[in-house]
C-alpha cells in the first residue's frame, strides 16, 4: 500500500541513477529476460530485503545469450548464498545500504524537472491532473515492516481513453521499475536505459495501464501553491512537540518578494508520526484556498525533499489564551470594547469559513492567534485539523475532542455544523470576557456532557455587558434550531462595538446560495413546518390566485432583489422562494430600525387555511395580512415585526404574458434563448427583443446567477456598448430575462466567420467600442469578471455590446475561491494566486479580447493547456505576444494592460479616451461610431412603428450569451 508521508533519510530509493540526455529510445521486446530478472527479484526478497533494488542484478550488458543461462543461474545461487552467510556483517557496515549522496544527486536531478511534484499526496492529484494525458512525475513512499522504506517514482496520469466512462478522468499512478542499474519500464514488454528515454517514447506513443491507454501529452507544472526547500529559509525555532516543529522564517515567493512564514515541519525520524504528517496534509490541502483577515493564511508546502514544510502566515501575537492569561497576570486586563472586537473579529473568520462550506470543529481562544499584543490585534482562525466540509457532519469513529467547547446536538448526536461552530464561538466568547479561564473550570469532563446534555448551559461572567449576556444566552446558548447564524452574531457584535453603520445590519453574502441566505434572519424563516406543507400546496405554481392578483406579490424574485425594494420600517412584498422541499410563500418586512425578516406562509391541514402567526388565520392570504395590517398585530410574534405598507411591483417585474416567444436560437445545460416581441408598455407596438429563459430544473446556484445577472443589468448601465435590459419576468415559470436583441451575434462567432477580412480599422473600431462600454461599467464601480470576445455581442449596425452579467458584481473588490469554472486564460495573476477579482482585472482580461481581436478569434495562449498557461503567467511571468498587424500604440496599451501590479494598470477610462482620440485620427468622416440609443420603446432590430398584429417576420439573432452556445473555453 502507498504511504504518502516521509520517513526515514536511509529510505531505499529504487530509481537510483543518473538522468541522461534524452536519446531515441531502445526497445526491448525480450520479455523472457524481464521475467528472468523479476524472478531473480523476487528471489533475493526471501533471502534478503535490504538488497532489493540495490545490487545490480545484471552487470555485464543487455544482452543475454541462451549458452550462458545455466553457468549465471549457478553463478547468482552462489552469491545468494554467500550473502545470506555475511548479512549480519554486512548489515552492520552499511554494505547493502545505498549513499546518501546518491540519493541526494538524484533527487537533486529529478527536481530540475519542472514537471517534478516531490511528494506530492495522491489526495491532491485529483484537483491537479484534469485533463486526458496530463501527468507529473512523483515521488512515494512503501513501509515494507521492519522499519524499512522504500522508495518509488511515480507517473501520475489522466488515460487517453478508458473502457468505462468513470476511466477517462480517473487518475492512474504507474510505477516506473527499475530492474537493473540501466533498466527501466512501466509495461514488461519495453524496457528503457534512462528515465528520460522512457518519458520521451511515451509522449510519442501510447501504452496500457490496467484497462486504459495513456500517453503523456500534457506535463503538469509546479502549482503556485508548491514551492521548493530552496524557496524556504529557516530561522529560530517557535515550538517543538512529538512529531515535528514550528519555526520562524521567510519564504521567497514565485515574484521573488520574500515574506515571514511559520513553518511547519516533520521530524523525519519519527516513523510514528504517519499519521500526524497526514493530518497537516489534510489541513493544508483544506485551507489552501482560504483568503481572509481573519483566518490565517497557507502560502503552501515544500514537498521537494524531506522533511515536509506547511508555510503559514506568521502571526506574531500569540495564541489569544495567553494573551488574554498574560494581560490578566500583569493586571492589565482589556476593556470590554476591546474585548467585543475580538470576538467580532473570530465571528467574521468563522462567518467566512462558513460561506466557503466549511465547519472548523475546534473553535477556542486556544485556536485564535492575535496579528500582535500592541497594534490592531486581528483576530486570525487557526488550526483547521478537524475541520469537515459542511453543512454538516456526523463522527464515525471515536476521536479525542474538547468536550467543554462542544454544542450539546454534538453531545447527544456526535453531528457537527455550522450551528455547532456558533455555539463553540459562544464559548470561546465566555473565554475572552473570563480573562482566559477555561469554560466549566469547576467540573469533570463527564460531569460537563451530563449539564450540557441536560440543557444546563454556561452563564457568562458578570464583567461582561448586559447586552452581551443577554444576546449570548438568548440566541447562542440554546437549542440548534434558535441560534443565531455566525452572520448575524457577527453583525451583533460589530453593532456592540461600534464597528459598523446600522444600514448594513442584516445584509447577507451576495454569492451566498439561496437554501443558506433564507437562514441568515430568522430561525423561523424556513421551519420544516412551512417547507413540508408548502411542497404539496404550491408545487406546479399553484400559489393562491388572490395572491397572483395582487400588485404586491413579486414572484420569483430573490431576497436581495427584495431587500432593495423594501426601504421603510414595516414596508413588505409577497414573494416565492424555493427550498429543496419544494416552493414556499414568502413575505418579506423591513424591521426597526434595521434589517429584514422573511417569513413563510403556513397552511392548516385540511389545506384552505392560511397563516404567518398562529394569532391569525383566514383562507384568504390577503385577509390574513389585511388583518395583520388593520389590528396592529405583528405578523410573528417571535419577531414581534409589524407590517405597515405594501410595496408594489417595480416596472422591471415584466408579466408573462406581455412576451410573445418566437423562436429558439440557442440552448444551455440550465437554459434557452428565443427570438422574441415585448408589448410595449407605453405604446401599442411590439418590440424585438430577444429573451434568455431559465429550465424549470436548473440548480439553485443556476438560478441566483441568473437573478443576479438581471439585476446587474438593470442598474444603471444603460450605454451605447451595454446590452440593455428590458425587463425580467418573474410571475410564473419559466423566468424570463427580456434585453435588447444584437442580430449579429458574438464578436467571436464575427472574427471566425471572417477569418482574415476584417480591416484593421474594424478591428480598431471594436477594441475602441470594448474599451467604452468597460470604460462606462468601471464609473458604475461593476466588475464583469468574464471580459472576452465571446461575451461582446453585435447589433445590427456591428456595434460592439458587452454581455454576459453572470459573474458581474458591484464592489470593488470581489473574492471568489472557486477556479475550477472559470475561463482560466482570461484570468489575471492575482486571480489565480490571491482568487482576487477588481476593475484591474478586467483591464486584464481586456488585454486578452485585444488580442483575440487581432488575432481573428483564436483562443489566447495556443498550445498550453488551462493549467499550463496558469502556470507560465504566475511561476514564469509569460505575456502573449499581439500578432504582427497590431499597431506599436496598441501593443503598448496592451503591455499596460498586462503590468503584473495591479495598481499600475491604466483605468479603461484612460484606454477608452486614448483609443477614441487614435481611432478618430485614423477613421474616414464622418466618424462612424453610430450611437445607439436605448430606451423603453426603440430597440437595435426594431422598428418604431410596428402595429401590434403586425406580420413582419422578426430578425433572427444570436445567443446572447455563451453557456447558451456551448463553446466558452472553461
Amino acid at each position: 500500500m502507498e504511504s504518502r508521508e516521509l520517513s526515514n533519510k536511509n529510505a531505499e530509493f529504487v530509481p537510483s541513477v543518473y538522468l541522461a540526455p534524452t536519446s531515441p529510445p531502445k526497445s526491448q521486446s525480450n520479455k523472457n529476460k524481464i521475467k528472468k530478472i523479476k524472478k531473480k527479484e523476487n528471489s533475493d526478497k526471501t533471502t534478503d530485503k535490504t538488497e532489493n533494488s540495490i545490487t545490480d542484478l545484471s552487470t555485464e550488458g543487455d544482452t543475454i545469450s541462451t549458452g550462458m543461462k545455466k553457468k549465471r543461474r549457478k553463478k547468482r545461487k552462489k552469491r545468494r548464498r554467500s550473502l545470506h552467510r555475511s548479512k549480519s556483517v554486512t548489515e552492520e557496515k552499511g554494505e547493502n545500504k545505498p549513499e546518501k549522496e546518491d540519493f541526494e544527486m538524484f533527487e537533486k536531478k529529478l527536481r530540475d524537472l519542472d514537471f517534478y511534484h516531490g511528494f506530492l499526496p495522491r489526495e491532491d492529484l485529483q484537483s491537479t491532473l484534469q485533463n486526458p494525458g496530463d501527468y507529473l512525475l512523483r515521488v512515494s513512499e512503501v513501509h515494507e515492516g521492519e522499519g524499512k522504506v522504500k522508495r518509488e517514482l511515480i507517473l501520475s496520469l489522466i488515460p487517453i481513453d478508458g473502457k468505462e466512462e468513470d476511466d477517462k478522468k480517473k487518475c492512474r499512478n504507474v510505477v516506473i521499475k527499475r530492474v537493473s542499474s540501466n533498466m527501466f519500464f512501466c509495461e514488461t514488454s519495453r524496457t528503457f536505459e534512462t528515465i528520460n528515454e522512457l518519458l520521451a517514447y511515451y509522449k510519442k506513443n501510447s501504452g496500457t495501464c490496467s484497462t486504459a491507454t495513456f500517453q503523456l501529452k500534457n506535463p503538469i507544472l509546479i502549482q503556485p501553491w508548491e514551492f521548493m526547500h530552496s524557496d524556504v529559509t529557516i530561522g529560530k525555532v517557535l515550538g517543538e512537540g512529538a512529531f515535528g516543529k514550528v519555526c520562524a522564517g521567510t519564504l521567497k515567493l514565485k515574484d521573488g518578494e520574500r515574506v515571514e512564514v511559520a513553518i511547519k515541519m516533520t521530524k523525519v525520524s519519527a516513523f510514528l508520526s504517519k499519521m500526524k504528517i497526514k493530518e497537516m496534509m489534510n489541513e493544508a490541502r483544506f485551507i489552501r484556498n482560504f483568503n481572509h483577515k481573519n483566518v490565517v493564511r497557507l502560502y503552501g508546502v515544500a514537498h521537494d525533499k524531506q522533511p515536509l514544510y506547511i508555510l503559514l502566515e506568521l502571526v506574531k501575537g500569540g495564541s489569544l489564551q495567553d494573551y488574554l492569561k498574560e494581560c490578566k497576570a500583569k493586571g492589565n486586563a482589556l476593556s470590554n470594547q476591546d474585548k467585543i472586537k475580538l470576538c467580532a473579529g473570530a465571528a467574521r473568520g468563522i462567518e467566512y469559513l462558513h460561506n466557503n462550506n466549511c465547519i472548523h470543529r475546534d473553535i477556542a481562544a486556544r485556536n485564535c492567534l492575535l496579528s500582535d499584543k500592541d497594534k490592531s490585534r486581528e483576530v486570525k482562525i487557526t488550526d483547521f485539523g478537524l475541520s469537515r466540509s459542511g453543512p454538516s457532519y456526523r463522527m464515525k469513529t471515536s476521536c479525542k475532542l474538547p468536550v467543554k467547547w462542544l454544542a450539546p446536538e454534538t453531545i447527544s448526536t456526535f453531528t457537527f455544523s455550522y450551528a455547532t461552530d456558533v455555539y463553540s464561538w459562544g464559548i470561546t466568547c465566555y473565554e475572552v470576557f473570563a480573562d482566559g479561564l477555561e469554560p466549566f473550570d469547576q467540573i469533570t469532563n463527564a460531569q460537563c456532557k451530563t449539564e450540557i446534555a441536560a440543557g444546563k448551559f454556561l452563564q457568562m461572567p458578570a464583567n461582561a455587558p448586559d447586552a452581551i449576556k443577554k444576546y449570548i444566552s438568548e440566541m447562542i446558548f440554546v437549542e440548534a434550531s434558535r441560534r443565531a447564524t455566525m452572520l448575524e452574531a457577527a453583525v451583533e457584535f460589530e453593532k456592540f462595538s461600534g464597528m459598523c453603520d446600522s444600514e448594513d445590519t442584516m445584509e447577507a453574502p451576495k454569492d451566498a446560495p439561496l437554501s443558506q441566505k433564507e437562514q441568515e434572519t430568522g430561525r423561523e424563516a424556513m421551519s420544516q413546518r412551512a417547507l413540508s406543507v408548502h411542497k404539496d400546496v404550491t408545487s406546479s405554481n399553484m400559489i393562491p390566485p388572490d395572491v397572483k392578483a395582487s400588485k404586491f406579490y413579486h414572484g420569483a424574485v430573490p431576497r436581495v432583489d427584495a431587500e432593495e425594494s423594501l426601504r421603510a420600517p414595516g414596508d413588505f412584498l409577497l414573494r416565492k422562494a424555493e427550498s429543496k422541499d419544494g416552493v414556499v410563500l414568502v413575505i418579506s418586512v423591513r424591521k426597526e430600525p434595521t434589517g429584514f425578516t422573511h417569513i413563510p406562509l403556513n397552511v392548516e391541514k385540511d389545506l384552505k387555511t392560511y397563516y404567518f402567526d398562529i394569532s391569525v388565520k383566514d383562507t384568504s392570504v390577503i385577509e390574513v395580512i389585511n388583518a395583520h395590517l388593520s389590528r396592529n398585530v405583528p405578523i410573528s410574534t417571535r419577531s414581534g415585526v409589524l407590517i405597515r405598507k405594501p410595496v408594489f411591483r417595480s416596472t422591471w417585474i415584466l408579466r408573462h404574458e406581455d412576451v410573445i416567444i418566437n423562436k429558439k436560437i440557442g440552448s444551455g445545460a440550465f437554459g434557452e434563448v428565443f427570438l422574441a416581441r415585448m408589448v410595449d408598455p407605453t405604446s401599442e407596438y411590439l418590440l424585438d427583443c430577444a429573451v434568455k429563459t431559465m429550465k424549470q430544473e436548473a440548480s439553485t446556484d443556476a438560478k441566483l446567477r441568473f437573478h443576479k445577472e438581471a439585476r446587474m443589468m438593470r442598474k444603471n448601465y444603460k450605454h451605447n456598448h451595454v446590452v440593455m435590459i428590458f425587463g425580467v419576468a418573474t410571475l410564473n415559470s419559466p423566468l424570463l430575462i427580456v434585453m435588447e436583441l444584437c442580430p449579429n451575434g458574438s464578436l467571436i462567432s464575427y472574427l471566425r466567420k471572417n477569418k482574415g477580412k476584417v480591416s484593421l480599422l474594424e478591428k480598431l473600431r471594436f477594441i475602441y467600442e470594448t474599451a467604452s462600454g468597460l470604460s462606462h461599467l468601471e464609473k458604475m464601480n461593476c466588475v464583469h469578471r468574464d471580459v472576452a470576445a465571446r461575451n461582446c455581442l453585435l447589433s445590427a449596425k456591428n456595434a460592439i455590446k458587452i454581455s454576459d452579467f453572470g459573474l458581474a458584481d458591484d464592489r470593488r473588490l470581489v473574492i471568489d475561491t472557486f477556479l475550477d469554472k472559470l475561463p482560466i486564460k482570461w484570468l489575471a495573476p492575482e486571480i489565480m494566486q490571491e482568487k482576487m477579482y477588481s476593475l484591474k482585472s478586467d483591464i486584464w482580461a481586456y488585454g486578452i479580447t485585444v488580442w483575440e481581436i487581432f488575432a481573428d478569434g483564436d483562443e489566447p495562449y495556443p498550445g498550453l493547456s488551462n493549467v499550463q498557461a496558469r502556470a507560465k503567467i504566475v511561476a514564469q511571468d509569460y505575456r502573449m505576444k499581439l500578432p504582427a498587424e497590431a499597431p506599436p500604440e496598441i501593443v503598448q496599451i496592451v503591455e499596460t494592460c498586462w503590468d503584473k501590479n495591479p495598481d499600475k494598470r491604466k483605468t479603461m477610462t484612460v484606454h477608452s479616451n486614448a483609443l477614441q482620440i487614435y481611432y478618430e485620427a485614423r477613421a474616414p468622416p464622418p466618424f462612424p461610431i453610430t450611437p445607439v440609443t436605448a430606451n423603453a420603446s426603440t430597440s437595435p432590430g426594431s422598428t418604431p412603428g410596428t402595429p401590434l398584429l403586425s406580420s413582419t417576420p422578426p430578425t433572427p439573432c444570436l445567443p446572447m450569451s455563451t453557456d447558451m452556445q456551448g463553446n466558452q473555453p472553461y
